[in-house]
């Protein structure tokens, strides 16, 4: 019976190590699925860092556009109302109230552009800003 205990002492230290190693790999596939969870939290994060900075290069590109615009309008309706100051010269006062209500419409229209411009690219889209995962999943910003 000294070799039945021998074999069973025997088996149950393989046993023991077996339970070893496998409580090893728990443990090690834990911190696997942990270091997962947090590399996904990352990437969710850097999504949502990324998707901020395309916006703002946009919103950023439109101001550029909108001011080199901006300038090329000015000098065009200069030059177009000192020609046409040379040529209604002789008619100056209905000239200048028509200039006037002119330039006022054109104020407001710039106003307009203005605050389009304000609103950024996000605003094009009304039913999907603010959709989406947030950085902690729940579905927020």
């Amino acid at each position: 019976m000294a070799g039945n205990g021998g074999s069973l002492a025997n088996a149950r230290e393989m046993s023991d190590k077996a339970l070893g190693v496998m409580r090893g790999n728990m443990t090690m596939l834990a911190e696997r699925d942990s270091k997962l969870h947090e590399l996904q939290d990352k990437s969710v994060a850097f999504q949502s860092t990324s998707q901020k900075f395309q916006r703002s290069t946009v919103t950023l590109g439109w101001k550029t556009r909108w001011q080199q615009y901006r300038l090329y309008a000015w000098i065009s309706a200069l030059v177009v109302w000192g020609t046409l100051l040379l040529i209604f010269r002789h008619h100056l006062l209905p000239y200048l109230i028509i200039s006037s209500a002119i330039v006022g419409a054109a104020y407001g229209v710039f106003k307009l552009f203005e605050r389009r411009l304000s609103m950024g690219p996000e605003s094009q889209q009304p039913l999907t800003a603010g959709i989406g995962v947030g950085v902690n999943g729940d579905g927020g910003p």
